[in-house]
């Protein structure tokens, strides 16, 4: 079989998505990628390829990888620990009865200072955790919750919350998510909102069609055929249920989290969304006076097995323009460590132009949260990372940061301070004051890999500065 050049296989295997690189898998590794990849296509119903023979591609890859891979030296989290300047001291969040939960997001509630939101992916509830002084309420029974959004719905603006359900708690393709409403009331039971949606990884609204009212933009994750970026405008006559129109933003499954937000700064808002799968991008989205959109490529990563988790808004640099942290840290495909993965700094220099560098070198990185957390002005990161617990019952790997707090520096470089080693067990985090002692605090939620446990998440709590600290 002669063999293929590089011209050959790219014009195949990156016609739809980056070229994988040879580098990020190692020999034994990629029969079964480019076998995956190869499904991928047949099942995408396209016709006008003209695929090379798959063993040699399968030969391509295998001649230019790695024996083995490795985890790079320099800009690792748990190479560069230092010792922490804040002292930090571990909660656990205990719940009455041992359960598998899953925590998806933990997020604060907009309408009530103090309190947060945490959704049990697995165990189908969402706990109230009012501060620990409150022992943590079971609320909401949902399906498969990932998040909860303060909202006004219908004409009337009636408030509540919406909540995402994925409709499953492994990724399948399958049109079993939606969204509930819980209007506000102590006793409020939630009620299905729309239903036949693919996996609901995430739910945020605004006003954006500027008609006074809220409406959603709604992220189905989906799996491999499944899943799209989605608007949902409020705007249905009085007394007709849901209040709701669906109209789509991108048709593209592997959305994971969209926020709305006047990103480039001229007074209008947008949409900014990040997509994983094969796609591995941060989009921007401007909404045309027709309310259709269109979108901006902020960012693609490199390589479709980046493994983007997770991203977040805020100003890092405090130059006036909002920046986007992204965590690459999915390794559920493929069940391993990727040399790549850690949190990125999309630095936006000009209106929608970024320029990327890597803030820290984190396996499993699902989520990064910016707040000030020593209190010096500057916004630091707090972070958590979710591995697949095959990781941690094979042979030898390195010692693994699974909390973590990362010290912004006058030179704008991040210092790192694990705060736990080993228990990669966190798909979420947020940042705030949990024991009410105006130092903000880091809450992590917990992945149960070994069953039944009543702890659903750690609290660590902001103790000021450490002995490391002092003159």
């Amino acid at each position: 079989m002669p063999a293929l050049s590089e011209r050959e296989v790219w014009q195949f295997c990156g016609d739809c998505h980056q070229s994988p690189d040879p580098q990020n898998f190692a020999k034994r590794e990629w029969r079964e990628e480019v076998a995956k990849g190869y499904g991928f296509y047949r099942a995408s119903g396209r016709v006008d390829l003209k695929p090379p023979p798959q063993e040699a591609v399968v030969a391509y890859y295998i001649g230019l990888a790695p024996d083995e891979v490795e985890l790079p030296s320099t800009g690792q989290v748990a190479l560069n620990d230092a010792p922490s300047p804040i002292a930090f001291e571990a909660t656990p969040l205990d719940v009455a009865e041992a359960s598998p939960a899953a925590i998806s997001r933990i997020e604060p509630d907009s309408s009530v200072p103090g309190r947060w939101w945490f959704s049990d992916m697995r165990g189908g509830q969402v706990w109230e955790f009012a501060g620990l002084n409150e022992p943590l309420r079971k609320r909401w029974t949902i399906p498969n919750p990932c998040g909860v959004c303060r909202m006004r719905l219908g004409p009337d603006g009636t408030p509540g919350y919406v909540a995402a359900d994925l409709g499953s708690f492994r990724p399948e393709d399958h049109q079993r998510g939606g969204l509930w409403w819980i209007p506000d009331g102590p006793d409020a039971i939630p009620r299905r909102l729309v239903s036949g949606l693919g996996r609901v990884s995430h739910v945020t609204s605004a006003d954006l069609d500027g008609d006074g009212d809220e409406d959603l933009v709604v992220s189905q994750f989906g799996w491999r055929r499944t899943g799209r970026l989605q608007v949902f405008w409020n705007d249905a006559p009085s007394g007709e249920w849901p209040h709701l129109r669906g109209a789509e933003i991108d048709p593209r499954h592997g959305a994971l989290r969209a926020e709305i937000i006047d990103f480039d700064g001229d007074g209008r808002l947008e949409i900014v969304a990040a997509f994983a799968q094969e796609f591995e991008s941060v989009e921007v989205y401007r909404i045309r006076e027709d309310a259709t959109f269109e979108r901006f490529t902020l960012y693609r990563a490199p390589d479709p097995s980046w493994g983007t988790s997770d991203f977040a808004l805020a100003d890092i640099d405090a130059d006036g323009m909002l920046d986007v942290v992204v965590c690459h840290g999915d390794s559920f495909d493929g069940g391993h460590l990727s040399p790549h993965q850690g949190i990125t700094w999309l630095r936006q220099t000009r209106p929608m132009q970024v320029v990327e560098r890597q803030l820290a070198a984190m396996p499993g990185v699902h989520r990064a949260v910016p707040a000030d957390l020593d209190g010096d002005g500057d916004l630091d990161l707090a972070a958590v990372s979710l591995l697949p617990d095959q990781i941690f019952k094979g042979g030898r790997r390195p010692r693994l940061a699974s909390v973590v707090w990362l010290e912004q520096q006058p030179d704008l470089k991040f210092v790192p301070h694990v705060l736990e080693w080993d228990t990669c067990h966190h798909a979420t985090c947020a940042v705030g004051d949990a024991d009410g002692d105006g130092a903000l605090d880091i809450l992590v939620g917990r992945i149960s890999w070994s069953g039944a446990d009543r702890t659903i998440g750690t609290i660590y709590r902001n103790r000021g500065p450490s002995a490391v600290s002092a003159p």
